[in-house]
């Protein structure tokens, strides 16, 4: 008996081929996967049998490529609880945004950040932001070789933090042209900012804003309009480009045309946006308030339809849990935006497989294959060499 391999059997694998009835076997010292084998094939080697998984599928484990971790705010969620969030969804790897508490727009702030996350189950990676004062500071991330860092975040509207918001297309040509030298992905926020503020000051004009005024401020059109300057901005520069939690059927189509003519793009979507609508806004009050925020019922039927399309590359959660009293506060200000989400992501991608919207190997795409692509990861996949990062799911 070989005390050093491990062996999940019985359980329904996902390869190319398809779904059946298999054994997965990997290294208890490398971590990663030596062997993938039809249930009945003789020649597998010995080990320990760790589970037999009659009744359940196999896949790898999420990859949540959107994350908020409150870096530096422990009282809203520290290490501990975001870590069992994602043990409890079948998260293995996150990769975190920059806009934290203060916002990470330095490799010299890398360290701190490792030693918060070293010795964690979770495999980590963190997007550093771009910003109109650090612009040589990203053209020079090509010479940094850390396994830990991802590839960079710009914000073209509002968020968290205002010190990173990049909403003139002057230093976003620039900031564009600074990320390719780093070799690195531009992860952008992409919603037009002046209409942002320009639908705002149209309410203020006449009243107090409302929470219900959010759907409007940050409209359908604003997203598609700061999608298409960045996929012109992308053309124009041949930056490779993904953007970040899409929520409307304009802003997918230009992001399907763009492909279709060969720009280096890609894309994600959020459950929220495929399963909640504005509707739900009134029970949900502050809860409900993300940025994006929560579309028509019409524009959640066609994120759906654009994922089981192929237009949408990755699922992520946008994971950004805030403190109860403050997201239950009726004032617009007040009430922050971001919800949470790596707890629940994986079923809700699993119930498009189990109506028959994607088929099994869409689902290991959409949850870790691209995602693993797109940071550079040696997962996403259950086999031979692979991390064996592996979650379970019962078919019922």
């Amino acid at each position: 008996m070989n005390t050093s391999t491990s062996i999940l059997r019985g359980f329904y694998n996902v390869l190319v081929e398809g779904l059946f009835p298999g054994r997965i076997v990997w290294d208890e010292g490398t971590g990663l996967i030596t062997g993938v084998y039809p249930e009945g094939q003789t020649g597998w080697p010995d080990g320990i049998i760790w589970q037999d998984g009659l009744g359940y599928e196999a896949y790898p484990a999420v990859i949540d490529g959107h994350v908020h971790d409150r870096f530096g705010q422990p009282h809203i969620e520290d290490r501990e609880h975001l870590q069992a969030a994602c043990i409890e969804g079948g998260v293995g790897t996150i990769v975190t945004m920059s806009n934290t508490l203060v916002p990470f727009t330095h490799p010299d702030q890398l360290p701190e950040r490792i030693e918060y996350w070293r010795g964690s189950p979770l495999t980590v990676r963190f997007n550093i932001g771009v910003s109109r004062k650090n612009l040589p500071v990203i053209a020079g991330l090509g010479g940094l070789n850390s396994d830990w860092l991802g590839h960079v975040k710009e914000y073209d509207a509002s968020s968290t933090n205002p010190s990173t918001l990049i909403d003139d297309e002057g230093t976003q040509i620039k900031a564009a042209e600074a990320i390719g030298k780093s070799g690195r992905i531009k992860l952008v926020h992409a919603e037009y900012e002046p209409w942002l503020q320009r639908n705002r000051l149209q309410i203020e004009r006449e009243r107090q804003l409302c929470l219900e005024d959010h759907c409007y401020i940050r409209s359908p059109e604003a997203e598609v309009e700061g999608i298409r300057r960045a996929i012109q901005i992308c053309r124009d520069t041949q930056v490779s480009t993904h953007f970040c939690h899409v929520s409307t059927k304009g802003g997918l189509e230009l992001i399907a045309d763009a492909k279709e003519a060969g720009l280096p793009i890609t894309c994600e979507t959020c459950p929220h946006y495929w399963r909640l609508d504005n509707t739900k806004f009134a029970k949900l009050r502050g809860r409900g308030k993300m940025n994006p925020p929560l579309r028509s019922e019409f524009e959640k039927l066609w994120v759906e339809e654009m994922i089981a399309r192929g237009v949408v590359d990755i699922i992520a959660t946008d994971h950004a849990p805030h403190e109860l009293e403050r997201k239950v506060m009726e004032d617009y200000d007040q009430c922050p935006s971001g919800v949470p989400g790596v707890q629940t992501m994986a079923l809700m991608v699993y119930e498009l497989k189990a109506r028959g919207r994607i088929t099994a190997q869409r689902f290991i795409d959409l949850t870790s294959g691209n995602a693993a692509r797109l940071f550079g990861l040696n997962k996403g996949y259950l086999s031979a060499g692979r991390d064996a990062d592996i979650i379970l799911i019962n078919q019922n």
